[in-house]
């Protein structure tokens, strides 16, 4: 019973974190995006002073030198612009994925008129969802930083939902005891819930 005990205070904490995480994701997600790209621009700048180092460390000038001290000073300024410009990385991926949805959108409303040529009569749904594909698209590369938001904020809310779900688990369990009758029973219920943390 006490890897039970032990098994139901873990995904206690657990889910106590996941409550904490996603409050902060919803109330504050500018943070969190702040905080990665900080992170990343600190990894990256001392990814390029390791190089430059290395470069440093050796007499010898060749090819490879070369190559060293060319990749740790793009690091270490790639690193620098990074942290002077927070929303940079968390703007990215949203850009790019507004890009995609607007020629996507383009290849669509292409498609509905050459239906409507030849007196498709459908032809308008392609037009509508060519027309919302190209709307959204225009509106994540305008407003990449802010979709990075959303999407925090998403993620923020299934962790607390998550976190409810085990906690409203915990606490049944907690109420109406689960008697488990050999060690069996007990392997299987903490090989079971190893599973389900290392899936989420």
């Amino acid at each position: 019973m006490e890897i039970l005990k032990k098994i139901k205070m873990y995904t206690l904490l657990v889910s106590l974190l996941y409550v904490i995480m996603g409050l902060i994701m919803l109330l504050n997600p500018g943070f969190i995006l702040d905080a990665v790209n900080y992170i990343v621009g600190i990894l990256i700048l001392l990814y390029g002073v390791i190089y430059i180092a290395r470069f440093l460390s050796k007499n010898t000038f060749n090819t490879l030198s070369k190559f060293s001290l060319l990749a740790g000073l793009l690091c270490v300024t790639f690193g620098i612009y990074i942290l002077l410009n927070p929303t940079l990385l968390s703007s990215i991926i949203p850009f790019a994925a507004g890009m995609l949805l607007l020629v996507d959108g383009l290849g669509k409303f292409k498609d509905a008129m050459a239906f409507k040529k030849v007196n498709y009569k459908r032809w308008w749904i392609g037009l509508i969802v060519a027309v919302i594909f190209i709307g959204f698209g225009i509106y994540m590369i305008l407003n990449a930083f802010n979709v990075s938001k959303l999407i925090i904020r998403i993620i923020g809310a299934i962790l607390i939902v998550d976190a409810i779900s085990d906690l409203w688990v915990y606490f049944c369990y907690k109420k109406y005891p689960v008697k488990v009758e050999n060690k069996k029973e007990i392997e299987d219920i903490k090989e079971a819930n190893i599973i389900e943390v290392k899936e989420k």
